[in-house]
């Protein structure tokens, strides 16, 4: 028998099996990295809302890290008052289920803030982890832990408080009281 013959015979015996082709065989599903942020519930802190030294919350969100090692807060706001407001502090307390305040981010919030205009952050925190803006990112505190954190791990629900207001005319809210006699 030839070398011919021998091939022949070869190729032929292999066609007859019906071998999986690679791309046939199913792959498996890659599973999602799971977020390594968890949003708290995020509100007001009273029923009628309002404004506190003239600025009016447009929205918020705060986040935990799932491993309880950081948390990031964020919040749109307005100036609805007749002076430009230079800073912002805001002070985020964070809650557990049975609505103990357990944590809290503290957010300095700086610049040029004039009355009328919308002063936005992030809108979620998926649009943050998305997404690259500065000027949204000003609006937002990071909060970063060496180790985990029990009252991060807890914390469900979050809320907002303006803690105070300066002004470019130098008052501030609330307005300092006079030194005592």
């Amino acid at each position: 028998m030839n070398v011919f013959a021998v091939v022949f015979l070869l190729v032929t015996v292999v066609a007859q099996f019906s071998w999986p082709s690679p791309s046939a065989s199913p792959q498996p599903t890659p599973k999602p990295t799971p977020n390594p942020y968890r949003k708290l519930e995020f509100g007001t802190p009273t029923l009628g809302g309002g404004t506190s030294g003239n600025i009016a919350v447009l929205g918020g969100w705060v986040a935990v890290k799932r491993d309880g090692r950081g948390a990031r807060a964020c919040i749109s706001f307005k100036n609805e008052g007749s002076i430009t407001a230079t800073r912002l502090l805001v002070l985020f307390p964070m809650m557990n289920r049975a609505g103990e305040q357990i944590a809290e981010v503290k957010l300095d919030r700086r610049g040029t803030f004039s009355p009328g205009i919308d002063i936005m952050g992030w809108h979620d925190l998926a649009s943050w982890q998305s997404g690259s803006n500065r000027g949204y990112d000003e609006n937002c505190q990071t909060l970063s832990l060496g180790v985990a954190a029990f009252p991060l791990l807890q914390a469900r629900y979050a809320t907002y408080r303006i803690l105070r207001v300066d002004y470019a005319d130098g008052t501030t809210w609330p307005p300092a009281s006079p030194p005592s006699p």
